[in-house]
C-alpha cells in the first residue's frame, strides 16, 4: 500500500502544474549551484528524513544521471538555456514537501586567440598606438600590456585594449600582452617589435598641458619655414603657427584636455603628423 501512495504521488506531481504541485505541500531545502555548464554534472541535495521517499525531476536542458529516488541527485547540462530542478520529499503520516530551484545552463566558452595590430615605427617623440585583435571580437575578459626590453614609456593604462607608448630617444623596444578569458580564465598572449626613428623632428613634453616645443635638427628634412598645425579628432584645425625658428614653442593652454594630430607642412606638403595628448 505504501509502495502505491507513492506511486500515486508521483503521478500527481508530474500531471499537475507546479503551482497546483506545491500547494499540496511545504517547502524542502534544496542545495546545489544556480548555474551549469553544458556537459556538466553537478550534485544537488535536500535535507533528510527518516523514512522518507524521494522524487527529483528536472526542466529544460537539464538531465538527471542515475537515480532520482535518494536525498541527493546527479544532474547534468545538456542544452544551454534554463530549467529547473525539482525535488519531492514524502514520508507516510507527514505533510509532503516540495521545491523547485531555477538553474542556468551556461554554453561552453571558446578560448580565444589575440594579436596586435600596430603603427610599426614612429620618430621619437612621437605616441605609438597598439591594438588588441580578439578571435571572436566580442571575446570577453582583461588585457595587460608590457615593454619586456627596450626603450618605452606606457602612456597612460596598461590595462585597456589600446596601449600608447612614446620614448624621447631612438631605440627599438618591444610590446608585450596577455589577455585573461573569461573562459576559464585563460590566458592567451601576443608580443610584437616597433621602434622609434631619428626623424630629426620631435615635440616635448607628450602629454603636454600649455607650452609645446617643437624641435627640429640639423639633418632634418623639415625645411624652414614651415608650420604646424594641431588639428582634432574631428579634423578640424584648432591651431596653426608659422615660423622658422629650429626649436619653437607654441602655447596650447586654451585647447581642452583630448587627443589631437600635429601636422608640420613645408613647401606645402605635410611631412610629418604625430599624436598629441592635451591634459
Amino acid at each position: 500500500m505504501k509502495k502505491i501512495s507513492i506511486h500515486v504521488l508521483v503521478t500527481f506531481f508530474m500531471l499537475t502544474s507546479y503551482y497546483d504541485a506545491f500547494s499540496q505541500c511545504t517547502s524542502c531545502s534544496l542545495n546545489g549551484p544556480t548555474k551549469i555548464d553544458v556537459d556538466q554534472t553537478r550534485t544537488f541535495s535536500t535535507s533528510t528524513l527518516s523514512g522518507s521517499n524521494y522524487f527529483w525531476s528536472t526542466t529544460g536542458g537539464l538531465t538527471i544521471i542515475g537515480s532520482n529516488t535518494s536525498s541527493s541527485v546527479s544532474v547534468k547540462g545538456t542544452n544551454a538555456g534554463s530549467g529547473k530542478v525539482c525535488v519531492t520529499r514524502y514520508k507516510s503520516g507527514t505533510q509532503p514537501c516540495c521545491y523547485c530551484k531555477t538553474v542556468s545552463i551556461i554554453p561552453p566558452c571558446r578560448v580565444p586567440s589575440v594579436s596586435i595590430a600596430q603603427e610599426p615605427f614612429g620618430c621619437q617623440g612621437d605616441i605609438l598606438t597598439f591594438n588588441a585583435v580578439t578571435n571572436p571580437v566580442n571575446a570577453s575578459g582583461t588585457f595587460n600590456w608590457s615593454i619586456p626590453s627596450g626603450v618605452g614609456t606606457i602612456v597612460g593604462s596598461n590595462t585597456n585594449q589600446t596601449l600608447n607608448v612614446q620614448s624621447s630617444t631612438s631605440f627599438g623596444f618591444s610590446i608585450s600582452l596577455t589577455f585573461t578569458s573569461t573562459c576559464n580564465n585563460t590566458q592567451v598572449n601576443a608580443f610584437t617589435l616597433a621602434q622609434f626613428l631619428d626623424c630629426g623632428f620631435f615635440i616635448s613634453p607628450n602629454p603636454s598641458n600649455d607650452l609645446l616645443l617643437i624641435q627640429t635638427s640639423e639633418n632634418s628634412k623639415i625645411k624652414t619655414p614651415y608650420s604646424v598645425e594641431v588639428i582634432d579628432q574631428n579634423g578640424k584645425v584648432r591651431l596653426k603657427v608659422a615660423t622658422s625658428e629650429k626649436n619653437k614653442q607654441i602655447d596650447i593652454s586654451n585647447l581642452p584636455n583630448d587627443l589631437y594630430y600635429v601636422r608640420v607642412i613645408t613647401n606645402g606638403k605635410v611631412v610629418k603628423t604625430t599624436k598629441l595628448i592635451k591634459k
